[in-house]
């Protein structure tokens, strides 16, 4: 969620989701008002996948999944695994896992994981407890000693090729998926442990898994929509309007915004510029309730207000691309509620 001048990540905090419902737009969150004079709601929303499977019989099965090495057989079973109970929790169950002549049939192969490290050193002063004896008793002492702490510092990485063939054996999706992570073992004067190698290759199939399945079935994403705070009379309108977003109900919010403008749109102190905000606001919670002509009357007028405020053009755009989500979902079996 862009904002028009800024990047509400550079002060702003959001909350985890609370709450979900089905919809074009599954959303639910929670939100929380911290600086900036920003308010952001934390939202899941449902996003289509990138193949229908609709024109396929809106069934699918996995195949498995090769490796081009014979030791990497197991972990590539992990990959098929992953990608079917991906796809049996699949949003809305609207498509359907089948063990053999699924519309469309995943396969896919392991092609590479590797991990590399360095060890890395650094001198530093370190602190230690001993035990001397003082007269008739013994204390405990800190010293402190030169000392040298050790770690590895690692880079891991597992690719994979993915296909996905139609029952008539047209290949409709074939591309390498690449994962990455990198991280240091904790420091230790000792020599340091190697990280658990498995341990990070598994986390990475489960993550290429997981881009592969939502190739073929909607998914959950997280986001995060910005939202102004309001000046003057309309401060209180604006809260209760994030309030409601944030508890989905989108008519109530539209409500609190509509107050916010009218008590806006001549009171005394209250710019232009603010008042475009405003209208921000209640796109914002149009386009989450699916009302995307309302949302680009809205930012249309933000833009009239406030021409100068890059965001409001380019958010235009992106409730363009949102309404091309939401056509996609209806058209993937999920229907709006």
């Amino acid at each position: 969620m862009r904002t028009p001048n800024a990047d509400p990540r550079s002060c702003c905090l959001s909350t985890t989701a609370a709450k979900l419902r089905l919809g074009a737009l599954v959303l639910a969150g929670l939100f929380v008002a911290v600086g900036c004079g920003r308010t952001h709601v934390s939202m899941l929303v449902t996003q289509p996948a990138l193949i229908n499977a609709q024109p396929y019989g809106a069934s699918v099965s996995v195949a498995g999944f090769g490796a081009a090495q014979p030791a990497w057989g197991i972990a590539a079973d992990q990959i098929r695994r992953e990608v079917e109970q991906e796809i049996l929790r699949g949003v809305g169950g609207v498509v359907r896992l089948m063990q053999h002549g699924g519309g469309l049939v995943i396969s896919g192969r392991l092609t590479g994981q590797d991990i590399q490290g360095e060890e890395d050193s650094r001198e530093t002063t370190c602190k230690d407890a001993v035990r001397v004896r003082q007269g008739n008793r013994t204390v405990t002492k800190t010293v402190e000693s030169a000392c040298t702490l050790r770690q590895i510092d690692w880079s891991a990485s597992v690719d994979v090729e993915a296909r996905i063939v139609a029952a008539n054996g047209q290949i409709v999706y074939l591309r390498h998926h690449h994962a990455g992570d990198t991280g240091s073992t904790p420091e230790t004067r000792s020599a340091p442990t190697w990280p658990d190698a498995e341990a990070i290759f598994a986390g990475l199939r489960r993550q290429i898994a997981h881009e592969v399945a939502h190739l073929v079935v909607p998914h959950r994403a997280r986001v995060t929509a910005t939202l102004y705070d309001c000046k003057r009379q309309a401060a209180k309108a604006c809260t209760d309007g994030a309030r409601l977003l944030a508890a989905s109900r989108y008519d109530d919010s539209l409500r609190a915004y509509d107050r916010a403008i009218a008590l806006s749109r001549d009171a005394k102190g209250i710019s232009r510029a603010d008042l475009a905000k405003i209208h921000w606001n209640k796109a914002i919670v149009a386009k989450y309730a699916a009302r995307f002509d309302i949302a680009m009357t809205e930012l249309q007028e933000a833009i009239r207000l406030d021409p100068g405020a890059s965001g409001y053009s380019r958010e235009l755009r992106d409730i363009e691309a949102t309404r091309h989500r939401h056509d996609q979902l209806i058209d993937q079996g999920l229907q709006k509620n």
